[in-house]
């Protein structure tokens, strides 16, 4: 999945009522072998097994079944919210989305080529897409993803915090590069508050979610 709505370790499952936060790892390992019910809509072991194989080699490497499980749990809550405010996306936005792809120079058959070593089929990688879509407009609406943005005053933060580690590129004095150095932690501060938002709405769902493994 292209949003990668980041894993909640641990929430503990009482049978037939709603999930309770607590820290046990070893309910979702459950998930990952049997399968787990999200509000009623199955999520297959297979399914789990399918997402993880399709993990980039780097990150199979840092993720488990278990991370992949929760994420699809995520995935699954998010998108019910999304159908139940009638906000979907269209196979035309999937297919906008490829020919921006190709309008900025990629080749459609290297995207194919990465989608089959990614194992998908294009049918399935639109679906993906129109998901991926999906979500971005569910979280945009929701919690105004785009505007959840860091500040000047944090981006200054984190380099006086950092100063020993960019030390090398602060002594350049070349004011570009520092204006470059300064956008990519504002791009990275910003990626993690979108995180944290997303995260504490999730939290929210999953309260009165009805999750069985």
């Amino acid at each position: 999945m292209a949003i990668a709505v980041a894993a909640i370790a641990g929430y503990l499952f009482l049978p037939g009522a709603p999930v309770q936060p607590q820290s046990i790892q070893s309910v979702v390992s459950q998930a990952a072998v049997a399968g787990v019910m999200v509000n009623g809509d199955k999520i297959t072991p297979e399914e789990i097994e399918i997402a993880y194989n399709r993990l980039p080699e780097e990150l199979k490497q840092q993720s488990t079944r278990q991370d992949v499980a929760e994420d699809l749990i995520n995935q699954r809550l998010l998108l019910q919210e999304s159908a139940k405010k009638g906000i979907s996306a269209t196979d035309e936005e999937a297919e906008q989305y490829i020919a921006q792809l190709t309008q900025s120079g990629i080749d459609m058959a290297y995207i194919e080529e990465q989608v089959a070593a990614a194992g998908y089929t294009m049918v399935e990688y639109k679906s993906e897409l129109k998901e991926m879509i999906t979500l971005t407009k569910f979280l945009e609406e929701e919690i105004g993803l785009s505007a959840i943005r860091a500040s000047e005053s944090d981006v200054e933060s984190f380099i006086q915090a950092n100063k020993e580690e960019l030390q090398v590129v602060l002594d350049e004095g070349d004011p570009g590069l520092q204006d470059v150095l300064k956008e990519r932690i504002r791009n990275q501060l910003s990626l993690e508050r979108q995180k944290q938002a997303i995260d504490a709405y999730l939290a929210g769902l999953k309260a009165t979610a009805k999750i069985e493994y």
